[in-house]
Order: structure tokens, then C-alpha cells, then sequence
């Protein structure tokens, strides 16, 4: 059912938005959740490439996962559930509106074994304008390097901060990974960059949903060097190019 943005507005912003109800099925099955906007999340339980990719994973509990472009928190918490209490989860979400949701499901589940970190992972420590797309849009993303997205003066943005997975590893803000999980609308090949440290040293399994070609290419600049390859879900090898447009796993060698 197409919901008008007003009214989706004014319903994601009153109290009915939190009405509390349980995901059913899916990795996070059983997980306390809240009614709207998006309930495609607790009715269908999420996507299932993150699973498949975590069963690749070969100690799972007390693993570490990072979440790139984390939403609501859907994989965040089905992952934190995984990983158990000796595992950890580190959710990246820059949207202000997503974070909230995200840090209220966190808070529901009570789940202690996650960091949630208000700001988009990349290879700078900074800011960054992201274009709003609506009110926690799933599509809110930075102007595109290949010059898809860009940005007129009359588009409205917000200003987000950036930060460096390199950099929180090296402060023992959070641990290396074994599962990252790439969601962020054409600015992964830059959250890639800024996590390439942690990754040679790790060689974590990686799951990836690249929206330009330009996505691609600057994560193949990282990983390739590392001996990392483009797999379908099923495990069939791929080419880089059919990473574009796609959620692949990339694995190392």
C-alpha cells in the first residue's frame, strides 16, 4: 500500500511508529521490533544474504560483525544474536532518523554486544552531505564519485559524520571482523578503503551490494591486491563487473 509522504512523515514521527511487535521469521525470528515505517523488516524477517554469508564464517560464536549502512538494525541484531555474548557487532548509521530506530531495537533486544556508531563508514575522518531522500529512506546516499546522484543546490541534504573502521580498530574501539556487511548506496569502495588495514589483517568474508560501477571499482582497487574474488550466493565464481547492481559475496583466496 503507497503511503503519501506527508502521512508517512507524520506516522514514522508519532508514538504509533513504536508500537512494539515481534519479527516474524527470518534470521532475527522472535526479535522485539517496532510497528513502522518499514515493516516489510519485521513481517519478512529481511533480506537473507547476510546469513548466507555469516554460515561461511568458521566460528561464528564470539565473531565479530560489521555492519555498514545498518538501517533499522535488522542484520545488527540477527547478527548479534549469532555471534552471542562473546561475539560483537559494530552498526554504522549516519541517517539521524535510521539511528534512532536502529538504537531503539538495539536497546529493546537488549543486546549489549552492539556499538552503534551515528556516522557513515569511509575512508576519511570527517563530514560529509548525504542527499534526504525521505524520512529514513533506505536510499539516503552521498552524491555518486561517477557523477550518478549529484547533488543540485535545490535538493535537500544533511551533513553526517564520517569515520574510518581502520581508525576504531587501532583504538580498540571495536575488534577486527570475521562478516562485513556493505549496504551504502554507492559508497562502498570508500568505506572498503577505510577498513583495507583491517581486512588484510583479518580476511574477513565480505557481503556487498554495489550501486555503480564507480562502487565497484574502487572496491576492487582494495580488495583485489588482498586476493579477494567476486562469488555469487551459491558459491559460483564471478567477474567484478557482476558485482554492479548486485549483493555478492567477496572472498578472499
Amino acid at each position: 500500500m503507497h503511503i503519501p509522504p506527508v502521512l508517512r512523515r507524520m506516522i514514522s514521527e508519532s508514538p504509533v511508529s513504536n508500537i512494539r511487535v515481534r519479527i516474524r521469521c527470518g534470521p532475527a525470528k522472535g526479535a522485539r521490533w517496532t510497528l513502522f515505517p518499514f515493516s516489510m523488516y519485521w513481517r519478512s524477517g529481511g533480506e537473507s544474504e547476510v546469513a548466507t554469508a555469516a554460515a561461511l564464517v568458521p566460528h561464528l560464536e564470539g565473531a565479530s560483525f560489521w555492519d555498514f549502512g545498518a538501517h533499522f538494525g535488522i542484520h545488527a541484531v540477527a547478527m548479534a544474536f549469532k555471534v552471542g555474548s562473546t561475539g560483537e557487532v559494530a552498526a554504522f548509521e549516519p541517517d539521524p532518523f535510521s539511528f534512532s530506530k536502529l538504537s531503539r531495537h538495539v536497546s529493546l533486544n537488549r543486546l549489549q554486544n552492539v556499538r552503534c556508531f551515528r556516522a557513515a563508514a569511509s575512508n576519511h575522518l570527517g563530514a560529509g552531505e548525504i542527499i534526504d531522500c525521505g524520512i529514513g529512506a533506505p536510499t539516503q546516499h552521498f552524491a555518486y564519485p561517477d557523477g550518478g546522484g549529484l547533488r543540485d543546490r535545490s535538493q535537500p541534504f544533511f551533513v553526517v559524520q564520517t569515520v574510518r573502521a581502520d581508525d576504531l580498530v587501532a583504538n580498540r574501539e571495536i575488534r577486527l571482523p570475521d562478516l562485513i556487511k556493505v549496504d551504502v548506496e554507492g559508497h562502498g569502495g570508500a568505506a572498503i578503503e577505510g577498513s583495507a588495514l583491517s581486512i588484510a589483517h583479518r580476511r574477513p568474508v565480505i557481503v556487498m551490494s554495489s550501486h555503480s560501477r564507480m562502487e565497484t571499482l574502487g572496491t576492487r582497487h582494495v580488495l583485489e591486491p588482498l586476493g579477494y574474488q567476486v562469488h555469487a550466493m551459491d558459491g559460483a565464481a564471478l567477474s567484478w563487473d557482476e558485482l554492479t547492481y548486485h549483493t555478492q559475496l567477496l572472498l578472499p583466496t
